[in-house]
C-alpha cells in the first residue's frame, strides 16, 4: 500500500496536513482544517529560539499535526491522546511518515495521569466534555507553563455561560459523551484562567461568523500562562 492508498484509507481526515513533500491529506479528503501557518507564527512569536525541549500534551489531539509540528519545531516529550481509535491511527500514521517520535493513546481525558508537561494544547475539545471545568482543571494542574485553548461557543447567549448541549457519539467529531457545554464567550475562560492558576491570558481571536457552521456557533483562542512575560510578543 502506498501512502496516498494509506492514507485514504484512514479517512476521513479533519486536517489537512502535508505527509511528505506534495503529498496532503487533505487531496481527495474531506479535510476542512489547515492550521499549520498559525502554529508557526503563534509559537515562533512566543518561542522565537524554538521550544528548546519542552514537553507537550495536545488533549483531544485528533490526527496529532500539532505535536508533529512541535516536534520539528524543538519540543521534547510530546505526548497526544483523542478518546477515537480513528484519530490517533492517523496521529501514528502521520508521525512515522514525518520522522518524529511522539507518544499517543486512545484514552478519555478524565482518566489522565501521564505526568506534569511545560505546554498544553486544549484545542476542540472543551466543548465536547460533560464536564468541561473539571476537565481543564485536570490538564492545568498539569501544565507548568502555557496552556492554549481553542473551542466552539455559541453565539445565541449572553457572554459568560455554559450552554448544555446533546452529542451524536456516532459522529467522529462530535465528543464521545453524548452531553456536552459550548462557552458562550472569552468571559467564561477570563474568569476560570485565574482560578486554575494562570493569571495572565490573550484572546487570539473570538469570532461569530465560522465558515460552514451554523449562525449560532462562533470560535475563540485563549492563551493562558503562569508568566506574564511569556505572552507579551502576543501584545
Amino acid at each position: 500500500m502506498d501512502m496516498r492508498e494509506r492514507i485514504e484509507s484512514l479517512a476521513p481526515w479533519h486536517y489537512d496536513v502535508e505527509v511528505a513533500p506534495g503529498i496532503r491529506t487533505g487531496s481527495g479528503q474531506d479535510a476542512v482544517v489547515s492550521p499549520e501557518q498559525r502554529f508557526h507564527r503563534v509559537f515562533g512569536a512566543l518561542y522565537p529560539g524554538g521550544l528548546q525541549g519542552r514537553s507537550v500534551v495536545d488533549c483531544g489531539c485528533n490526527c496529532g499535526a500539532h505535536l508533529v509540528w512541535a516536534k520539528e519545531f524543538g519540543a521534547g516529550r510530546c505526548f497526544g491522546f483523542d478518546g477515537r481509535e480513528h484519530w490517533i491511527a492517523q496521529g501514528r500514521f502521520l508521525a512515522e511518515a514525518r520522522g518524529v517520535d511522539i507518544e499517543f493513546e486512545v484514552m478519555d481525558l478524565y482518566d489522565f495521569d501521564h505526568g506534569d508537561f511545560d505546554i498544553a494544547l486544549f484545542q476542540g475539545i472543551f466543548y465536547h466534555l460533560p464536564d468541561p471545568v473539571t476537565g481543564l482543571k485536570l490538564i492545568a494542574d498539569h501544565t507548568r507553563e502555557l496552556l492554549i485553548l481553542n473551542t466552539a461557543t455559541r453565539n445565541d447567549e449572553p457572554d459568560g455561560r455554559l450552554v448544555l448541549v446533546d452529542e451524536n457519539t456516532e459522529n467522529p467529531l462530535h465528543g464521545i459523551h453524548g452531553v456536552a457545554w459550548y462557552p458562550s464567550g472569552p468571559k467564561v475562560f477570563e474568569r476560570l484562567f485565574p482560578w486554575l492558576g494562570f493569571p495572565y491570558t490573550h484572546l487570539g481571536y473570538s469570532s461569530t461568523d465560522v465558515a460552514g457552521q451554523p449562525s449560532d456557533v462562533g470560535r475563540l483562542e485563549m492563551f493562558a500562562a503562569r508568566s506574564e512575560d511569556l505572552l507579551r510578543p502576543l501584545r
